[in-house]
């Protein structure tokens, strides 16, 4: 994303879940993708504030679709990219970090359904995991993550239920001119793009 409100509020805690996870799986890497130039650099400086960057973690600017083909698992802010993980029946946990008492206050009085995320809505019922709202510290997003991680069966079903979302989709060439066509059918509008880290085998973890 490129809205500095979520940057503030998402990444941080990407950052120390992104830690936590190489704790217990040594061999992990993952990538950021950033929308811009000035992104990336928002978030090596909010690093920085936080501690540093972490070993095993690059940022690919303008690469968002050739990041979600690449990856094995997703931990994604609530927006349309997960459509473009979805396309590509990526496993993901979905997250949307806000302010407590502004949820209290407000959201969970406007807020009608139970199910927030795209891939849920569109199919819905829940796919995907979702974390949202989520108002602080890591250890939900991170034993979710890792639940996901370790349980094979888990993700094979996450990624049949993904195919069945976008097999209406199948006629499209490009994946991301596919997450176009699904962000239309939900009412939103869609902006994303496509060599990585290369990713350890299980024997290396």
């Amino acid at each position: 994303g490129s809205r500095p409100a979520e940057l503030r509020r998402n990444f941080p805690l990407f950052l120390q879940a992104f830690r936590e996870l190489k704790q217990r799986h040594p061999g992990m890497v993952g990538v950021v993708g950033a929308t811009t130039e000035q992104v990336r650099a928002q978030l090596y400086e909010r690093a920085n504030s936080l501690g540093g960057w972490p070993d095993g973690m690059d940022v690919r600017v303008g690469e968002t679709d050739l990041v979600a083909r690449w990856c094995d698992l997703a931990i994604v802010v609530s927006g349309t990219v997960t459509l473009q993980l979805a396309k590509q029946s990526k496993p993901m946990v979905i997250v949307y970090k806000t302010n407590k008492l502004f949820y209290n206050l407000l959201g969970r009085w406007v807020i009608s359904t139970k199910l927030l995320s795209l891939p849920n809505l569109i199919a819905g019922k829940q796919i995907v995991p979702e974390l949202i709202p989520y108002f602080s510290g890591t250890e939900r997003l991170v034993d979710e993550a890792d639940r996901l991680i370790k349980d094979a069966a888990a993700q094979e079903r996450q990624r049949q239920a993904l195919r069945a979302l976008t097999a209406k989709f199948d006629g499209k060439i490009a994946s991301a001119e596919a997450a176009d066509a699904i962000a239309q059918t939900a009412g939103v509008e869609h902006r994303a793009h496509a060599a990585l880290p290369k990713k350890q085998t299980a024997d290396q973890d």
